[in-house]
């Protein structure tokens, strides 16, 4: 499940969205809460992910940073990557060296994220799992 917040209506005054999701798996059931203080802003930056798959969970929650171009670009970007390589991947032994890899590659990939003209977005995203 990949929830995004995306082309909010510009607002006079601070928007609260909020939204929930439930995902279970053989043994366990994931709750998902969302909820975003979006300003004045006229979308949002910031991309989840939530799956269980049987006795697995991930959940991903980047948050682009909105004073850089790209942000939602960027956030986007990482949690692609990360949610797709973790379900391709399996990392059952070593899980910390899996992240650390993944940041790397999350950070390459945002890093060279581009405008339709060619120009660096130079966007940026934070990473939490």
């Amino acid at each position: 499940m990949f929830v995004d917040i995306d082309k909010i209506e510009e607002a006079e005054e601070p928007t609260v969205v909020l939204d929930s999701y439930e995902v279970t798996g053989e043994d366990f059931s994931l709750k998902m809460g969302l909820s975003s203080i979006l300003g004045t802003r006229k979308n949002q930056q910031d991309s989840v992910y939530g799956q269980v798959d049987g006795k697995r969970a991930l959940a991903i929650v980047c948050d682009g940073m909105g004073g850089m171009n790209g942000g939602e670009l960027a956030s986007q970007t990482a949690v692609k990557i990360l949610a797709e390589d973790y379900y391709k991947n399996r990392p059952d032994s070593d899980i910390p060296g899996f992240f650390r890899e993944e940041a790397i590659k999350m950070n390459a990939a945002v890093r060279d994220l581009e405008d339709g003209k060619g120009n660096p977005l130079n966007g940026g995203t934070t990473v939490w799992r």
